[in-house]
């Protein structure tokens, strides 16, 4: 799998591709150790950094939708000319039918799910950074048994 650009993986980003990365980026083939040993911190940044456009990305969903919220509120009280106050309840109640209010909601869904997936990723590569550390030590220690017995 070649490393999809920032922008591509946030799109492409659903469970499925999830379990592709996870496969692709995680899994440890153990007669290589040196080649992902020299390319894991590349890897962790890399998508240490998507993260952070994942996390952003959330944020921005959220300010949208406080945003659009505050709209609604202002249209309600403007058009309201019956001289009668409308209850913050009532409001909230037509703002959360507001079509574009739950289509923004939808969107922050999406955007915390990616970001939660790729926050999981990068955990894992966290765990794999470790037991790369562990299975170098693990191998080095068998080297200098062989060699140690060998003389």
């Amino acid at each position: 799998m070649e490393t999809p650009n920032a922008q591509e993986l946030l799109e492409k980003l659903d469970f499925n591709y999830y379990i592709k990365l996870i496969s692709t980026y995680v899994e440890v083939d153990v007669n290589n150790l040196t080649n992902l040993i020299t390319k894991q911190s590349a890897i962790y940044a890399y998508f240490s950094g998507v993260l952070s456009e994942a996390k952003k990305a959330s944020e921005s969903a959220e300010i949208k939708i406080s945003k659009k919220e505050a709209e609604i509120r202002t249209d309600l009280r403007l058009k309201n000319t019956s001289g009668k106050r409308m209850t913050d309840k009532s409001m909230e109640s037509i703002v959360r039918l507001h079509p574009l209010y739950e289509k923004l909601q939808q969107e922050q869904v999406e955007c915390k799910y990616k970001y939660q997936l790729l926050k999981n990723f990068v955990d894992s590569l966290e765990v794999k950074k470790d037991m790369l550390i562990q299975l170098s030590a693990n191998s080095r220690a068998e080297t200098q048994l062989y060699r140690d017995t060998s003389n």
